[in-house]
């Protein structure tokens, strides 16, 4: 459906791409335009409040709303800046807000919307974790006059998608990974690289593809490796396995930040933090900033604008509440961020 859209980095943030068909399908795309210069030098949720301050609209009268939010899981540093986002922006307007830790629980996600339903709350964010077994509780929530806003993956019946497209964003961190080889070693060298994904999940399964295809199409000589992994513990314990089984490996992407800091020490504990290793991931947390700081292997990380992202469906979702029109999806810009960025 199309309809008026939001001011300020809320209307950039959805004229930057172009509008998907459809929810984690894959794009066949050139990665996101390079980011924007950075004015000062500014903490990652300040830059993020002042933007989500721009992207703020006329809400009207928010007196007495609640709304209810389930991410995956807030042991995820990207879904506590979401969270941390669209707290921000409820305090600022007066709003009740409900988070669900559903700790990657795809049923205990189900049972926290079946609560929201109970609660009345006027509108829902939720980050499904299984679309198919949210699929029917939204619906309910729909016919009752909730709101939905999905983010990251989308149900079928939600109102409106705010997202990173996942191929974009896993074609953007291994596009990272792949000019960094053809700068050191050339487009022809034959260099090993792991993909660590998360294939249980579709979106994933797109992101994972993006890394993959970023390096295959710069880089055609490389060998891929693509594994499972999406958690610090498991990035670490599987970098520790195939550096064992690679010690030729010089490259590995990681599906998010949490899967990159575990690889990091594990790289690091092997002894091959060094300027012959490359590490990217995805989401920009401040951990990984940190570590891509003092120039060490771990050099690249895909920002997502997480902070922002949870004021933005706030903003959203009030809108819906007021009976705006809106369009079905917004498309959150994916930027590389490396140690000369920062």
């Amino acid at each position: 459906m199309k309809g008026k859209k939001l001011p300020g980095l809320l209307l950039a943030v959805a004229m930057i791409t172009s509008i998907l068909a459809g929810c984690g399908g894959k794009k066949e795309e050139a990665p996101a335009p390079a980011p924007a210069e950075t004015e000062t030098e500014k903490p990652a949720e300040e830059e993020g409040a002042e933007a989500v301050d721009e992207a703020a609209g006329e809400a009207g009268n928010t007196e007495g709303l609640k709304i209810g939010l389930s991410v995956y899981d807030l042991a995820n540093p990207y879904f506590v800046s979401v969270a941390n986002g669209a707290q921000a922006k409820c305090d600022e307007l007066g709003i009740e807000l409900i988070i669900d830790d559903p700790k990657s629980d795809a049923a205990a996600q189900v049972t926290a919307l079946d609560n929201f339903i109970t609660m009345e709350v006027d509108a829902i964010i939720v980050c499904p974790l299984d679309t198919a077994a949210c699929e029917s509780v939204v619906k309910e929530a729909k016919d009752k006059g909730i709101a939905v806003i999905s983010q990251s993956s989308c149900t079928e019946t939600h109102d409106v998608w705010v997202s990173a497209d996942e191929y974009n964003m896993g074609y953007v961190c291994g596009g990272g990974a792949a000019d960094w080889i053809v700068e050191k070693y050339g487009a022809d060298a034959e260099i090993t690289c792991a993909v660590l994904g998360w294939d249980q999940i579709s979106t994933q399964i797109a992101r994972g593809d993006g890394m993959e295809d970023a390096i295959r199409e710069k880089c055609p000589n490389a060998k891929i490796i693509r594994q499972d992994a999406n958690t610090t513990a498991h990035g670490q314990s599987v970098a520790d396995s195939l550096l064992q089984a690679n010690p030729d490996l010089q490259v590995v992407v990681c599906i998010n930040d949490a899967t990159g800091i575990g690889v990091y020490s594990a790289v690091q504990a092997a002894g091959k933090d060094n300027d012959d290793f490359y590490i990217g991931s995805i989401d920009a947390t401040d951990e990984a900033i940190a570590q891509i700081q003092k120039g060490g292997a771990y050099r690249a990380s895909v920002d997502l604008i997480p902070y922002e992202n949870g004021g933005i469906d706030v903003e959203l979702a009030v809108q819906l509440i007021h009976g705006e029109s809106l369009d079905d999806t917004y498309v959150i810009p994916a930027q590389l961020i490396t140690a000369e960025d920062l």
